[in-house]
C-alpha cells in the first residue's frame, strides 16, 4: 500500500505527463518577436536610417553611401562631380567587356568594340586604310561639365599591322574635340608595340569645362591596315 501512495504523490507532484503525439505548447509571441532595433544599426548601405532603407544608385558611376540618417552617393574612384551633381568617370579599363559610353567619332559610322588582345580586354578598331585618321569620344560627364585642369590623361595604344619600323603613326588627344587650343599632346607610335601616351588636361583651354575627351589615331603618311588597340584610359 505504501508503494501505491508514493507513486500517486510523484505523479501528482510533477503535473500532467506528456504523451507521444500530444501537441507542444506554443512559444509566447513576445519571445518569438525579433527586435529590429537590435538587428538594424541604421548606419550601413544595407540598412540605413531609422527605416533601415537599403541604399541604391542610379548608374555604375555611383557608389551608395549612408550617413546614419539617410542614403546618398559618392563617385567611383573618388571621381569629381560634374556641375549638375552627377558623377564624372575617370577610368576605363574594359575589364567588364563594355565600352562604357565610348563612341566612334570619325570617320562616320566607325565601328569600335572591346575584344581580348594578348589576354587583356581593350578597345579594338579595325582599320582598312590609313590615312586618314580614326577617332573616338570618351564621355567624362554624362551631363554637365567638370574642371579637369589639375588632372592628367593617360592611355596606351598598339598598332597591329602596318609598317613595324620607326614611328610612322601617331596618337593625340583633345578636350573636348580637335580644334585650336584644345590639344593635349601628340605622340609618335611604332607599330607592333604598346606605346603609352599622357598629357596634362590643362594644355587644353577648354579643360575647365570638360564634358568629353577625344582620342585620335592616325598615320604620318605610311599606309596601315589592321587593328588599333587602346587600353587603360585614365584621368588622374
Amino acid at each position: 500500500m505504501r508503494y501505491l501512495v508514493f507513486a500517486w504523490l510523484v505523479v501528482s507532484g510533477c503535473g500532467s505527463v506528456k504523451k507521444e503525439g500530444d501537441p507542444v505548447d506554443a512559444m509566447p509571441a513576445s519571445d518569438m518577436a525579433i527586435d529590429m532595433t537590435e538587428t538594424c544599426t541604421g548606419d550601413t548601405v544595407v540598412a540605413c536610417g531609422a527605416s533601415c532603407t537599403q541604399c541604391t544608385t542610379t548608374n555604375d558611376r555611383e557608389v551608395p553611401t549612408c550617413d546614419g540618417t539617410s542614403c546618398g552617393y559618392s563617385c567611383v574612384g573618388s571621381a569629381p562631380k560634374c556641375g549638375d551633381n552627377s558623377c564624372s568617370r575617370t577610368s576605363w579599363t574594359f575589364a567588364s567587356n563594355m565600352l562604357d559610353g565610348i563612341t566612334g567619332r570619325t570617320p562616320a559610322g566607325l565601328a569600335i568594340g572591346v575584344r581580348n588582345f594578348n589576354g587583356e580586354q581593350a578597345i579594338a578598331i579595325d582599320v582598312t586604310s590609313l590615312p586618314p585618321e580614326v577617332s573616338f569620344r570618351i564621355p567624362v560627364c554624362l551631363s554637365g561639365v567638370v574642371d579637369m585642369r589639375a588632372l592628367t590623361l593617360s592611355y596606351r595604344v598598339f598598332f597591329q599591322g602596318g609598317t613595324q619600323q620607326n614611328e610612322n603613326y601617331y596618337t593625340q588627344a583633345s578636350v573636348p574635340s580637335p580644334q585650336t587650343g584644345a590639344y593635349i599632346g601628340q605622340r609618335g607610335v611604332q607599330a607592333g608595340l604598346w606605346v603609352p601616351h599622357s598629357g596634362p588636361l590643362s594644355m587644353s583651354q577648354f579643360s575647365a569645362t570638360t564634358s568629353e575627351v577625344t582620342i585620335q589615331l592616325g598615320s604620318y603618311g605610311a599606309s596601315f591596315s589592321g587593328t588599333i588597340w587602346v587600353d587603360d584610359i585614365k584621368i588622374e
